[in-house]
């Protein structure tokens, strides 16, 4: 499946233009999924899950969520099979797999492929980010991951893969009247936060000028289930920076 959010209408769904494709040796054992391109808004993210299609195979996949910060348009390939094709900058696309270690690789328009390795767990979710290094390099980053909060708790990270965000503070808080909390300063471009830990329910994303408690730009409220993780990004959609809430 393909989660696209170029555009800002919530659960229109277009035909789907691709496929999971599995290695050759799994392919008669695990159904494939196919991949569809979801628009959601940015409020909409946080209820991706819902929308996941799953195979009927008898054990739980994996998921792993492929975010293109690239500025370029990337072919996504899994083990050396075609994953995801026509990937745009902003895209945030959904490979289901049975769970193991599985190579993914970003294929750029030229066909130079910048792979990263991964290892997936049974019902788990990983997350892979791409990005254009100085030289034009397509350079791949599979991102940690973290223990799972305590009881009624929830984790919220941010990371930073826009050219256009430019200098800023960025907070997480809760609607409950208290001050926001910083996740990391300085803010700058690839800079990845720490998890912050707050309660359950509902929280907010959102930046300020560096200095100032006037916000910029939010998140809007979304909401945390109990033990809940989330990766706030900040990336370049159309002349701004956007968010894309994704869970973990």
């Amino acid at each position: 499946m393909v989660f696209g959010a170029r555009l800002v209408r919530f659960n229109r769904i277009e035909k789907a233009r691709a496929r999971v494709y599995l290695a050759t040796s799994t392919r008669s054992k695990v159904p494939v999924v196919k991949a569809a391109h979801v628009l959601l808004s940015l409020f909409g993210l946080t209820a991706l899950s819902a929308c996941l299609n799953t195979t009927e195979s008898g054990g739980p996949n994996s998921q792993i969520r492929v975010v293109n910060a690239t500025g370029q348009v990337v072919n996504l390939f899994l083990d050396n099979q075609l994953a995801i094709d026509n990937s745009n900058q902003l895209n945030v696309s959904l490979i289901v797999t049975p769970p193991g270690t599985h190579t993914l690789g970003f294929r750029n328009a030229d066909g130079v492929e910048t792979p990263v390795s991964i290892t997936t767990t049974p019902g788990g979710f990983s997350t892979v980010y791409g990005y254009t290094n100085g030289s034009g390099a397509i350079v791949a980053v599979a991102m940690d991951t973290t223990a799972v909060p305590p009881s009624g708790q929830a984790a919220v990270r941010v990371i930073n893969v826009s050219h256009l965000l430019g200098d800023v503070d960025i907070y997480g808080s809760q609607p409950n009247g208290t001050p926001g909390t910083q996740f990391v300063t300085p803010f700058n471009y690839l800079t990845t936060s720490p998890f912050m830990l707050k309660s359950q329910g509902s929280w907010e994303v959102y930046t300020t000028a560096v200095g100032s408690s006037t916000r910029l730009r939010s998140t809007g409220a979304f909401s945390i289930e109990d033990r809940g993780r989330r990766t706030v990004f900040v990336i370049d959609s159309v002349g701004l920076a956007v968010f894309r809430i994704l869970p973990n």
